[in-house]
């Protein structure tokens, strides 16, 4: 097997030359697997969106072709996903890996990285829900003379419990 790329190396892109470089020995031989794996790679390390998605469906052509190159294509589908932003899709190939190969460490890497973006998802969501529940309540209560503010950020920052509830 390969050295695996890291996360990093997913957000440095090739230039137009490079990429069409890998694309016409692509084309010129559709049939080799390496080839269309290098391509994939290029299309993931991409910032334009459909070309990670070409990625990711060429990265899955490899993954059902060659059975040898299952647990790599396991860690590029996981990172495409990822860098995508498909959390959910990320895990599942990732967690895949790690079932197969637990002592592997970039996928747990990788695994940690996806845990940390989904965890500051849900703060952010729930961010975003405090300050719109906090809104609302405000112009009730400033429509009816006075004022009660809900601490909303405490029940972010310290879990739901009853401490939203409270007025201050």
């Amino acid at each position: 097997m390969t050295k695996l790329p890291t996360l990093l190396d997913a957000q440095v892109s090739l230039s137009t030359a490079e990429l069409n470089l890998l694309r016409k020995q692509y084309e010129q031989d559709l049939e080799s697997v390496d080839k269309k794996f290098n391509y994939a790679w290029g299309l993931l390390k991409s910032r334009n969106q459909a070309q990670q998605h070409e990625g990711i469906r060429l990265f899955g052509e490899v993954y059902q072709a060659d059975s040898s190159r299952r647990i790599e294509c396991l860690y590029y589908l996981s990172m495409g996903y990822y860098k995508k932003g498909n959390h959910s899709d990320a895990r599942k190939f990732v967690q895949t890996l790690l079932s197969i190969q637990p002592n592997n460490l970039l996928g747990q890497r990788l695994s940690e990285a996806i845990d940390k973006q989904v965890t500051k998802g849900k703060f952010l969501e729930m961010r975003r829900i405090c300050t719109l529940s906090t809104s609302i309540q405000s112009r009730r209560e400033i429509s009816r003379g006075y004022y009660w503010h809900w601490n909303c950020w405490s029940g972010c920052r310290y879990g739901w419990g009853n401490s939203h509830l409270s007025p201050t």
